[in-house]
């Protein structure tokens, strides 16, 4: 069914939280999330105990970046399904967003206990534990805007984080041995990368892997004046 649709339904029945919970999925899907968070409360305040409308409403807040109200919906998730491991993760995300690393690796390692097998579960975990306890920086060197020749892009450098300029996601450094340094996608998607990176002449040497198969930042970039 399309948005007309259930509109149409809650014009017949405008109690009825379903409808206002599919109506809330479809904006969702749109990107419309204002009016989807709409949906979803007007589905709730119907039936306050509909845990699902919880869930997808704390998901949708995460989308904007309201993390303590994304926190609050996972958490009335998991008063009434405390097993459900992927409001363990999205809260777990949430506090690690938020930098409250101790309660995103409590909420991480109960999911692993749940589904002992999931790969990205254990890698986001290895991710927050390294970062709850990282307090690295790049050099002083690396700090600004490069760009490579040939390559319309350029990646930006600050003090512990450097973005694409193709691209939403920001890498944040999570750890450092000499010239190889590693990161994590701020948004959580579980992307790692791990790069060697080199000051060599005054430019960029950069070698290792971007970490999501699309990008390829080997090469010498050269610091762009301001």
């Amino acid at each position: 069914m399309a948005i007309v649709d259930y509109t149409a339904t809650l014009k017949t029945n405008p109690n009825d939280a379903e409808a206002f919970y599919n109506r809330g999925n479809a904006y969702g899907n749109q990107k419309e999330y204002d009016k989807a968070i709409a949906d979803y409360t007007a589905a709730l305040k119907i039936n306050p105990n509909y845990a699902e409308a919880f869930y997808s409403r704390g998901y949708t807040y995460g989308e904007i970046k309201k993390y303590d109200k994304a926190i609050a919906d996972y958490t009335a998730v998991l008063k009434k399904y405390p097993d459900l491991v992927y409001a363990l993760i999205n809260r777990g995300d949430a506090y690690f967003v938020k930098k409250e690393y101790d309660k995103a690796i409590a909420d991480y390692t109960r999911a692993i206990k749940l589904d002992p097998n999931n790969i990205e579960y254990k890698q986001g975990l290895e991710i927050i534990q390294k970062r709850g306890k990282s307090s690295a920086i790049f050099p002083t060197g690396f700090v600004g805007t490069w760009k490579r020749d040939n390559f319309d892009n350029t990646l930006t450098f600050n003090k512990n984080s450097f973005k694409p300029s193709n691209q939403n996601s920001t890498r944040i450094l999570s750890n450092s041995s000499g010239d190889l340094y590693t990161f994590y996608s701020h948004d959580a998607s579980y992307w790692i990368t791990t790069i060697t990176i080199k000051l060599v002449n005054g430019n960029l040497v950069i070698s290792g892997d971007s970490g999501d198969g699309e990008d390829n930042w080997n090469g010498t970039w050269k610091k762009q004046k301001r």
